[in-house]
């Protein structure tokens, strides 16, 4: 199946290529030291998740993350 003529999706293997054609690789490797680093992640659960189940924990922490920095910036007024 091509999309728009350019991206062709060949079964699972090809849509989760697809879903992860906007990170590049630095990105990729910079992501996973953050989260080993900063978040305590284990390396080796990060190269086993699936490719959206990655993409969804890291949008979850960010979520988080930012929640939390709201939570600080309102204590610190007060």
């Amino acid at each position: 199946m091509c999309l728009h003529g350019r991206y062709c999706v060949d079964g699972v293997t090809g849509f989760f290529r697809l879903s992860q054609a906007h990170d590049n690789l630095a990105n990729f490797y910079t992501l996973n030291f953050n989260l080993v680093q900063h978040h305590g992640w284990q390396l080796s659960d990060l190269y086993d998740m699936i490719p959206y189940e990655r993409e969804l924990n890291v949008l979850l922490l960010t979520t988080w993350l930012k929640a939390e920095k709201e939570r600080r910036d309102r204590e610190a007024q007060r």
